[in-house]
């Protein structure tokens, strides 16, 4: 009975806190709330402003009291970027190469990354160490190196001591320029993507693996039925990733495909082509040019925010699991 009023009195005790632990808790959610409203504010106003611009018809550029909602939508410039200043190639280029490069890099990416977890062979910390070297050179260092490579295309000069000849093989304007790449592991931020890789097959447990290779399984069927299943959220952060960076990608596709436009190349001059375009017409003014650029900018985004739209739940669970920040 002593011990049971004794735990009764401890119950009642009431915990005092000063209102100073009131007072910063509430300044931390204040400025919590402020970081946030701030980045997004940064992220979604150029997105807003271009939604907004593009949907507004001549009129409502002329009434004052059009601040974001126009009165009169109209689809009238999307009609027009869709149907005269024909796009159909260019998205269908970056989709083709968007599609190959990103599913082919994330196979290599994965196998090289196993392969830097699991496997210690002579000169591996060497072959890491130039790995994670491509990360932090900059792409434009190794540009006049790449550029000669795929113009007189050879593998460790074969090409030219079969034939007797410097190689002729000219890979520029094609897309064997970005599928080669991919196919080897060093497309458009590999280093990356091996590097995570490589981080999360290190954290599997090894006693899965040998589980699997006493049930006599192999190596191959190992990775591919043991460990491919337990990283589908690295597979598809990774995917996502590549997939962004290939359909953005200008500065790979202005040096290999300098006559062979993409979206990236097709929107980065597209003001001039709605100039010279309009200006056939006499229909040259800012009220038609500026709304028209806006609707390409958003008809090259739209992809990957409808992309990111149906699949964020998972991406955010992949962000997390990564632990990628920034």
């Amino acid at each position: 009975m002593k011990k049971e009023s004794k735990t009764v009195s401890d119950n009642s005790r009431r915990i005092e806190i000063s209102p100073a632990y009131y007072l910063g808790k509430s300044l931390s959610t204040l400025l919590r709330w402020l970081f946030l409203i701030s980045i997004s504010f940064v992220i979604l106003y150029p997105l807003f402003y271009m939604f907004s611009m593009s949907l507004r018809s001549t009129s409502d550029f002329y009434d004052i009291t059009v601040v974001w909602v126009p009165k009169n939508f109209t689809f009238e410039h999307f009609k027009y970027v869709l149907t005269k200043l024909g796009i159909e190639k260019p998205m269908f280029r970056t989709a083709l190469i968007t599609v190959v490069c990103a599913a082919a890099e994330i196979f290599v990416c994965s196998a090289v990354g196993y392969g830097f977890a699991r496997f210690k062979f002579k000169g591996s910390n060497i072959l890491f160490g130039i790995v994670i070297f491509t990360i932090v050179v900059p792409p434009q260092i190794l540009n006049l190196a790449n550029y000669l490579l795929v113009k007189n295309f050879d593998i460790f000069g074969i090409i030219g001591a079969l034939s007797g000849a410097p190689s002729k093989i000219n890979l520029l304007d094609s897309v064997w320029a970005f599928f080669l790449p991919a196919v080897s592991g060093m497309g458009i931020r590999s280093g990356l993507l091996i590097l995570i890789f490589r981080q999360f097959y290190a954290s599997i447990p090894v006693e899965l693996e040998e589980a699997s290779l006493i049930d006599g399984c192999g190596f191959l069927k190992t990775y591919f039925m043991i460990m491919v299943p337990n990283l589908s959220n690295t597979f598809l952060l990774c995917s996502i990733l590549s997939v962004v960076w290939y359909w953005t990608d200008y500065f790979y596709a202005l040096i290999y495909l300098p006559t062979w436009k993409t979206m990236a190349l097709q929107v980065q001059r597209i003001y001039e082509l709605l100039y010279n375009r309009l200006g056939l017409t006499g229909d040259r003014t800012v009220y038609n040019i500026i709304p028209k650029t806006l609707a390409a900018c958003l008809v090259f985004i739209l992809p990957l925010l409808i992309m990111f739209l149906v699949i964020q739940k998972w991406f955010s669970q992949s962000i997390e699991n990564s632990g990628l920040v920034g």
